[in-house]
C-alpha cells in the first residue's frame, strides 16, 4: 500500500516481493502451476529462482523496457568492501523495489523508519552479542553489516535533505523573490535559508517526470546501476531548477495561475 516491497526478507513477518509473486501465482495456477512457472522462468533466464531473478534480472530489463524512465526502482544497501575479496560476493542486505506512482515527498523517510533501521538494530544487536562473548570474527562481520546499513540511512538522509542541490539552484536562488510563490502558495518562505532548504529537499513531483526524479537517488548511488548517463542526471537536477524558476516568473507575471507543483485549490495570481 505505500509502494515499497522488501526484497529481503526483514525479519517482520512482511512478505518479500518473491513470495507475493509466488503467492499470486498459486492464486491463479494453483501450486504445481507455480512451480512450473518458477522452473520455466529459470530454464529461460538462468536465475536460480524468483529471488535472483528479482534481485539480478528484472530490473536491467525493466530498465530496457521502460527506456530508461522505469516505475519500478531498485534500490539496495552496498556491502562494505565491495570488490575486496569475499565482501564482493556478499548479497545487500537490504533491497526494495520503490514504486514511482507512489513515491511522495516522505517516501525515503517511511522506508527508514519502517523497513531500515529495524534491520540495523537487529545486526547491532548481534554486534553487541559477539563483542560480549569475544567472538572476534563474529564481531567483525555484524560490524561490515552494521556499517553498512548506516551508510545505507545516511545516503538516503542525504537524499531527503539535497538531493536537488546544485550550483544552478543556487544562483537562481540568489535572485528568487521571497514571497509567497517561492514558499507554500499563501505563505513566503521565513528567509532565504528556508527558500535553500525547501528547494534543495528531494519532494517528488510526478509532473517533472522520472527522468528528474531518479536522478538524486541514482547520484547518490542508491540503484544497482545506471538509469542516465552521469552527465544527464546532474543536468536533469539543474533542469529543474531553471523550470521551477520560470514558473515561478510566469506566475508572477499573470501568465499562469500558480506553479504546477502547489495544489489547485490553493489561491491564483492576481495578475
Amino acid at each position: 500500500a505505500d509502494g515499497i516491497i522488501p526484497l529481503v526478507a526483514l525479519g517482520t513477518g512482511e512478505a518479500t516481493l518473491a513470495e507475493r509473486l509466488r503467492e499470486r501465482l498459486r492464486e491463479e495456477d494453483g501450486q504445481v502451476g507455480a512451480q512450473r512457472t518458477e522452473a520455466l522462468l529459470q530454464e529461460l533466464t538462468g536465475a536460480t529462482g524468483l529471488e535472483d531473478w528479482l534481485a539480478r534480472i528484472f530490473w536491467p530489463r525493466h530498465v530496457r523496457q521502460f527506456k530508461s524512465r522505469p516505475i519500478a526502482w531498485h534500490l539496495l544497501s552496498r556491502p562494505v568492501g565491495a570488490g575486496k575479496g569475499r565482501g564482493a560476493r556478499r548479497a545487500p542486505l537490504f533491497e526494495c523495489m520503490l514504486y514511482y506512482h507512489a513515491t511522495g515527498g516522505d517516501a525515503l523517510a517511511r522506508l527508514r523508519p519502517q523497513y531500515v533501521e529495524p534491520l540495523l538494530r537487529r545486526e547491532e544487536t548481534a554486534l553487541n552479542e559477539a563483542l560480549s562473548k569475544d567472538n572476534t570474527a563474529a564481531a567483525a562481520s555484524a560490524n561490515l553489516r552494521v556499517q553498512e546499513l548506516r551508510e545505507f540511512l545516511d545516503r538516503l538522509e542525504q537524499v531527503e535533505r539535497e538531493g536537488f542541490a546544485c550550483a544552478e539552484l543556487d544562483a537562481l536562488l540568489a535572485k528568487e523573490p521571497l514571497d509567497r510563490w517561492s514558499g507554500d502558495g499563501i505563505a513566503s518562505p521565513a528567509g532565504r535559508d528556508d527558500l535553500v532548504r525547501q528547494e534543495r529537499a528531494w519532494r517528488v513531483d510526478l509532473n517533472d517526470g522520472v527522468r528528474v526524479n531518479i536522478a538524486p537517488i541514482q547520484l547518490a548511488g542508491l540503484l544497482p546501476g545506471e538509469v542516465l548517463r552521469a552527465a544527464d542526471a546532474k543536468k536533469a537536477i539543474a533542469d529543474r531548477a531553471r523550470w521551477r524558476a520560470d514558473e515561478r516568473r510566469w506566475v508572477r507575471e499573470g501568465k499562469l495561475p500558480r506553479p504546477g507543483w502547489l495544489p489547485e485549490s490553493g489561491p491564483e495570481s492576481p495578475e
